[in-house]
């Protein structure tokens, strides 16, 4: 059974910001106060408080699918993220959900949290289990087999599950993964006899 690793071939982050008094964390949930494009770092994922009010950060991630043959049958897929940055407790989780955001990401792909629901889930990361230096490994679910499409793209949106079920944080509870260097990636494992290869995004 070959595995197949392709690295993303695009990414970037979002970040909504909102007062804390006016108009509040509901409105840097669902992004209808101010979004931004994040530049200068890698991909953040989560919440904060700042000192004056709140900012929720999506990530967006694209891999391209078109090195998979057509045919294989898709047996097991792992996302992996490389761990730059903590500043999110250990009970919190940053969800993968399946997002086609375009070829390009604009403000207008940020995800309201009462969205995110709706979206199908991929995969989790759970905070307790973040590796600073290393690649973080997601916890798939049962649907991300059925997400990848030889030949196809596959885009992803990360967010934290607080800003989906809705409750605002107290202080910094994000995650900062790597892009440069270490790019985020897929595992795919697949049904046809194979050697396996690895798939450059960057």
């Amino acid at each position: 059974m070959p595995t197949y690793t392709i690295n993303a071939s695009g990414s970037g982050s979002l970040v909504s910001d909102a007062e804390e008094f006016f108009p509040g964390y509901s409105a840097a949930r669902a992004g209808t106060e101010e979004v931004n494009t994040v530049t200068g770092e890698g991909l953040l994922c989560g919440q904060n408080r700042t000192g004056g009010g709140y900012r929720v950060y999506q990530s967006f991630v694209a891999f391209d699918l078109e090195d998979i043959p057509a045919g294989e049958t898709i047996l097991a897929v792992t996302l992996k993220l490389y761990g730059d940055n903590d500043e999110m407790g250990a009970n919190k989780i940053i969800d993968a959900y399946s997002r086609d955001w375009g070829s390009t990401l604009t403000v207008v792909d940020f995800v309201p949290g009462a969205t995110l629901a709706s979206l199908t889930k991929l995969a989790s990361l759970h905070g307790s289990g973040f590796i600073d230096g290393g690649y973080n490994t997601f916890i798939s679910e049962a649907g991300f087999v059925g997400a990848i499409v030889p030949g196809g793209m596959l885009r992803i949106v990360l967010a934290g599950a607080d800003q989906r079920t809705g409750v605002a944080p107290s202080a910094s509870e994000y995650l900062d993964f790597l892009v440069s260097g270490s790019p985020p990636r897929l595992e795919i494992t697949t049904s046809k006899p194979g050697k396996g290869r690895m798939f450059n995004g960057f």
